[in-house]
């Protein structure tokens, strides 16, 4: 009996120094944002871990130990870690992606063409992220169109003015969610053959509620 207790304690000690330090992101398949307070929980452990707020994750691997992320509205995602990678970006697949019932792509394509960089605010060299939340009522409109962020000059009322546009053909889920859409302007500023990119800097900003994809939209105005 004394000998098999050791038996095991060896091993244990073994597994204990076989052991190397792992860190993961969690994010979002579809908008590379992160997901905060994913559960991580390791097979034959008791204890789990969650992402913090930048979807970051720390703890201690044996080679092939299997990991089972979690996370509300996410399909469940289970991996082997081969023991080479000590760091790692898992992305997390949503249960049901689409909220218009054309598709995602047929919404965001709608956006994209119809959401026009004005002239006034081409000239005045404004550029940067338009962020606005919405949600869908029973009737598949969506409702409560609220600007979060807006650069000026007219940018998040022209980003609304198209939302408002389109056909009330969203799904519905009850209780009603709240989405955040990103739209970033950029501006190319030219100059006879050159140019400058005026780029907002990607900064991950926290608002309540499910972030879809951003659209990018460019225009250029001539450098003075």
């Amino acid at each position: 009996m004394k000998s098999k207790f050791l038996f095991l304690l060896i091993l244990s000690t073994l597994k204990v120094f076989s052991q190397s330090s792992f860190s993961g992101m969690v994010i979002d398949g579809a908008n590379k944002r992160p997901i905060v307070n994913a559960k991580i929980r390791i097979a034959e452990k008791s204890d789990s871990l969650f992402t913090n707020q930048f979807g970051l994750f720390q703890t201690m691997l044996s080679k092939q130990d299997e990991l089972t992320i979690t996370s509300k509205e996410y399909k469940t995602l289970a991996f082997r870690w081969s023991g080479s990678a000590s760091f790692q970006t898992i992305e997390l697949k949503a249960v049901s992606d689409s909220i218009y019932k054309d598709g995602m792509r047929a919404f965001y394509k709608q956006i994209g063409e119809k959401v026009k960089y004005s002239a006034k605010a081409r000239s005045s060299k404004i550029f940067g992220t338009v962020y606005i939340s919405f949600q869908i009522d029973n009737t598949g409109a969506l409702n409560n169109i609220k600007t979060l962020k807006d650069p000026g000059k007219g940018l998040a009322k022209e980003v609304t003015r198209v939302l408002e546009l389109i056909p009330p053909n969203f799904i519905y889920s009850e209780p009603p969610k709240t989405y955040i859409l990103p739209v970033q302007f950029n501006l190319d500023v030219i100059s006879g053959t050159a140019y400058k990119k005026l780029r907002e800097d990607t900064i991950p900003l926290e608002f309540d509620g499910k972030f879809l994809e951003k659209i990018v939209v460019t225009g250029s105005v001539a450098g003075r």
